[in-house]
């Protein structure tokens, strides 16, 4: 699960501090029985859920770089007041 924090108080105030997810869902799910019977008993469902989730696991981590890198181009932009 990505960790990140949003402190107002500073300049930048969204930052992320874990990095990008490197074991792949299917090895993390592997290990929880409610997943493994989906597999067993809904073998293509199961896998389309679990490609879903994994495109979804890739969108939410770029995302949540994507607002920290938004907030150090605002601080670095020069910005008139």
């Amino acid at each position: 699960f990505p960790l990140f924090r949003h402190d107002p108080r500073v300049a930048n105030p969204f930052r992320v501090d874990s990095a990008e997810p490197s074991l792949p869902l299917k090895e993390f799910t592997s290990s929880e029985t409610r997943f493994a019977m989906l597999f067993r008993s809904h073998p293509e469902a199961a896998q389309q859920f679990l490609d879903a989730a994994q495109q979804r696991v890739h969108k939410h981590y770029a995302d949540l770089q994507a607002m920290a890198a938004a907030g150090e181009q605002k601080d670095s932009g020069g910005q008139a007041e």
